[in-house]
C-alpha cells in the first residue's frame, strides 16, 4: 500500500481563493492522503468553508485554532499529522494534478527524504510563467547543487520525509519562516532529488506588491539570513554563505532606508539588526565578490550608518 502523506494548508483570509487550493489538492492522482485545513482564526468565511470541505471528503481534517501566523499553523499541523510524508500548501495557490505523485514517484525511485519541483506564478489576470526551475529532468542533487536550494526556500514545492521534522518547527511570528529552517533541513541530507516539474502555483497579487508598506517585521528578512549564513558556514558552504552577505546587507539598509522616523521600539529594533550585520563586518570586507567601491559602502554604513543613507540611500 502507498505511503500515507499529510498535506498542511493554513487557511487565513482567503475564502475567494480557498476552494481553487483545495480542490486542486483533492483531484490529486495520488489519493492516500490525509489534508489538514487550519483554520488560523480567520476572519472571513474560511471556518466555514473547511468544515464544508471535511463534511464531503473524509481525508479532510480541520483545526481551528487563535490566529498566530502562518508558522503557527504550519505548526499545528505537524503536531498531530500521522502521514510517513509531509507537504505544504498555501492556500491561494494551487497544485497540478500529479504533484504529490510526482513528489512520492521522485522520493522513491531515488531513495531520497526530499523531493523538489519547479514553481509557476501567476496572477489575477491569469498571467502563468516559470518562476523557480531547479532541473529540467528528474535527477537527484548533492553537495553544492543541493545546497543552492536554499536560494528558493519554500515550503511548498517539497514532499518531506516526516522524520525530518524531529525536533524540528517553523519560528512563531517570524516573517520569511521557511528561510530560517530550510537550511537545518537541508543539514540532515546527502541528497535531495529534483522531479524537473515545475507541479507549483503561486499566486501574485501585483496590487499588493506594487503597494505594500514596510513594516518592521521585513527585518525578520535579517534575522533568517544571518541564521542561513551561520549554518552554511557550518557545513562548510563558505562559498554559498559570501554570496548571502550583500542580500543581508542590502535588508538591513532597506530597514533604514524606509523607516525614516521611527519610534522607540522601532529604533530599538533596528539597532539589534544593525548589530547583526555589523557580526559579518569582517567576512564582508574579505570577500571577494565585493568590489572596492562596494567595501567602502559596507565600511562607511558600518560606522556612519546615517551619513550613508543620507548619502546612498540604497544598498550594494
Amino acid at each position: 500500500m502507498n505511503d500515507l502523506i499529510s498535506v498542511i494548508i493554513p487557511v487565513y483570509n482567503v475564502e475567494d481563493y480557498l476552494p481553487r487550493c483545495v480542490d486542486s489538492v483533492l483531484a490529486q492522482t495520488y489519493t492516500n492522503l490525509e489534508i489538514f485545513l487550519v483554520d488560523d482564526g480567520s476572519p472571513d468565511n474560511c471556518g466555514k468553508i473547511c468544515d464544508e470541505y471535511a463534511a464531503r471528503d473524509k481525508r479532510i481534517k480541520v483545526i481551528h485554532k487563535k490566529n498566530g501566523g502562518l508558522s503557527d499553523a504550519r505548526n499545528a499541523a505537524l503536531d498531530v499529522c500521522s502521514g510517513e510524508y509531509i507537504s505544504f500548501v498555501d492556500s491561494d495557490d494551487y497544485v497540478s494534478e500529479d504533484f504529490i505523485e510526482s513528489l512520492y514517484h521522485a522520493i522513491k525511485m531515488h531513495h531520497t527524504r526530499l523531493a523538489i519541483c519547479g514553481i509557476m506564478k501567476f496572477d489575477e489576470r491569469g498571467h502563468i510563467v516559470a518562476d523557480y526551475t531547479p532541473s529540467r529532468q528528474e535527477e537527484t542533487a548533492s553537495g553544492t547543487k543541493m545546497m543552492e536550494t536554499v536560494w528558493r526556500p519554500s515550503a511548498c514545492n517539497k514532499l518531506y520525509d516526516r522524520s525530518l521534522f524531529h525536533g524540528l518547527r517553523y519560528p512563531f511570528g517570524k516573517l520569511y519562516e521557511d528561510l530560517f529552517i530550510y537550511h537545518e533541513i537541508l543539514a540532515q541530507l546527502d541528497r535531495v532529488v529534483l522531479t524537473g516539474k515545475n507541479s507549483y502555483f503561486y499566486f501574485t497579487r501585483q496590487n499588493s506588491i506594487i503597494n505594500k508598506k514596510y513594516d518592521i517585521r521585513n527585518t525578520d528578512l535579517v534575522e533568517g539570513l544571518d541564521l542561513r549564513i551561520k549554518g552554511l558556514r557550518k557545513m562548510q558552504y563558505d562559498d554559498l554563505a559570501d554570496r548571502q552577505l550583500s542580500f543581508l546587507f542590502n535588508a538591513t539598509v532597506e530597514a533604514f532606508c524606509r523607516i525614516p522616523d521611527p519610534d522607540d521600539k522601532t529604533k530599538a529594533r533596528l539597532r539589534e539588526v544593525k548589530s547583526v550585520c555589523d557580526r559579518h563586518f569582517p567576512e564582508m570586507m574579505n570577500y571577494k565578490g565585493f568590489t572596492p567601491a562596494q567595501k567602502a559602502k559596507i565600511l562607511l554604513f558600518r560606522y556612519f550608518p546615517s551619513v550613508y543613507i543620507t548619502v546612498s540611500g540604497s544598498g550594494i
